[in-house]
């Protein structure tokens, strides 16, 4: 997810969803933007009824490590 958005800016949650395989990965989608969300790594705002995410920057291995731990 980070990767996808450092490299494209922006995504919609649906365009996120849409690259899942199963329902599982759907839900770890999800589970990931909230966890995302909750640091302070990824804004969500509404466009034209859909949910944008966006980086909002930080180093993206410290991320990842906190992500991990």
């Amino acid at each position: 997810i980070i990767e996808r958005l450092t490299g494209h800016g922006t995504a919609t949650l649906g365009e996120l969803c849409a690259e899942s395989r199963s329902r599982s990965e759907v839900v770890a989608v999800f589970l990931s933007v909230l966890e995302l969300c909750s640091m302070g790594s990824v804004l969500i705002s509404e466009e034209n009824g859909e949910m944008l995410l966006t980086f909002a920057g930080g180093d993206t291995e410290s991320i990842i490590e906190a992500i991990e731990e």
